[in-house]
């Protein structure tokens, strides 16, 4: 009965922590230990929920890992920035904050002193979550 708890905790708290991540990993292997945990309420022994959680797991994963190389599954989490258009909305000593899909993003620019509030500009790089932008050329 002992087993049973503990795959049904670990399956709850794996499905749970799967809902901070979006790689769908983490709810197969929650899900292959609660259906583990049924087993082991039915049979009382700790082997056959062991290997039924494992044979699961591997499975879940590895038909996870084939449909998402093949492009079934879009990775909706990457973004390509480079090239989008952002409008300058303040400009301070320190920092430039342009709009950028409804959302305000810090920005820096090779030459920020070109730059006027109002200005669209184009994405260049990305990365630790701040745009470098360029002027548009036009």
């Amino acid at each position: 009965m002992l087993s049973f708890y503990l795959y049904l905790f670990v399956g709850i708290i794996l499905v749970a922590l799967e809902l901070a991540t979006a790689t769908f990993y983490l709810l197969i292997i929650g899900l292959s230990c609660v259906i583990a945990s049924v087993s082991a309420f039915i049979f009382h022994d700790w082997i056959t929920p062991s290997l039924l959680a494992g044979i699961l797991s591997i499975i879940g994963c590895f038909i996870i890992n084939r449909y998402k190389f093949k492009g079934n599954i879009k990775s909706g989490m990457l973004i390509n920035h480079i090239g989008q258009s952002v409008e300058v909305v303040e400009i301070s000593a320190n920092r430039i904050r342009v709009l950028y899909s409804g959302t305000y993003w810090d920005a820096k620019a090779q030459n920020p002193e070109l730059i006027k509030i109002g200005d669209r500009l184009i994405i260049t790089k990305f990365s630790n979550h701040k745009l470098e932008i360029a002027k548009e050329i036009k």
